[in-house]
């Protein structure tokens, strides 16, 4: 299923939102102001700044790609394949082996897969949740971003609150959290959010690998592909999965970029065996 094409949910989650982004950007610029009162126009400042600058970036454009991505939800058009009991039978592994479970909302059947989300007002392929802070389901369009939003918000934030840290520790004169001190009550802001943001987002990325480790749904489309394709029998099991959300059956740097279409490397019959449907 392409996806190249702009999603945007429009209602009242985007308040959620925009005071996430609030709050991070607010972090960023409060840590930057806090390193160039510290050090200074000194030589040093530039790559302190230009790490926190390019973290944030990542983490920023992971978030956009997050939340404008479909994440898979499945077209009222789309070609469902059935289950088919005598390929079950016989050992085969196809897109056709494949339970289907009625959906009320969308009133047809779909791949087991696939869970509704009311939000999104459809079914959504590998649905994880509907995620507040991007305003969007978690799916398998958008996972890979998600995974990545989380990593590169704790990078971003263990960042900032090493650099908060370290100031007041190396400072020789007028350093605290009070008054006219420095880092003052920015760096009390920037170590709040940052602890927070930190807590929460290393937290969920550990859950996320949890899930991705545990969970059936991927383990059966990783053996599916490995059938399909088998210089993916040397693969680690775990890698497998993660190739199914990231796009790729074998880790690259793409891995790490953020972006719109995660599957555009893969052929079509792969595709169909991931998704359950085809759209032709």
């Amino acid at each position: 299923m392409p996806t190249s094409a702009m999603w945007f949910v429009w209602d009242a989650g985007l308040v959620v939102t925009l005071m996430g982004i609030g709050c991070m950007l607010g972090s960023v610029l409060g840590c930057i102001y806090n390193v160039s009162q510290w050090i200074g126009p000194s030589p040093l400042c530039i790559p302190l700044v230009a790490i926190l600058i390019s973290l944030a970036v990542m983490t920023a454009t992971a978030h956009w790609f997050t939340m404008t991505t479909n994440p898979g939800v499945i077209p009222k058009e789309a070609h469902i394949h059935p289950f088919d009991p005598e390929a079950e039978e016989n050992g085969l592994k196809s897109p056709r082996d494949l339970e289907l479970v009625y959906c009320e909302p969308c009133d047809r059947k779909y791949p087991k897969r696939a869970e509704h989300c009311h939000t999104c007002n459809g079914c959504v392929v590998l649905l994880d949740h509907h995620c507040p802070w991007v305003n969007n389901c978690i799916g398998i369009n958008n996972a890979k971003n998600f995974i990545l939003m989380l990593l590169y918000i704790s990078m971003t934030c263990f960042y900032m609150i090493t650099l908060t840290v370290v100031q007041v520790l190396t400072c020789t004169s007028q350093c605290g959290f009070k008054g006219d001190t420095h880092p003052g009550r920015v760096g009390v802001w920037v170590l709040a959010i940052s602890s927070l943001f930190f807590l929460l987002c290393a937290i969920m990325f550990i859950m996320e690998m949890y899930s991705i480790a545990e969970d059936e749904a991927y383990g059966a489309i990783a053996a599916q592909l490995s059938l399909d394709q088998e210089s993916r029998e040397h693969e680690s099991k775990f890698r497998q999965r993660l190739g199914v959300l990231f796009g790729s059956d074998r880790f690259g740097w793409h891995w790490l970029i953020p972006g719109r279409d995660v599957h555009r490397r893969r052929r079509n019959a792969e595709m169909g065996l991931i998704l359950g449907y085809h759209d032709d």
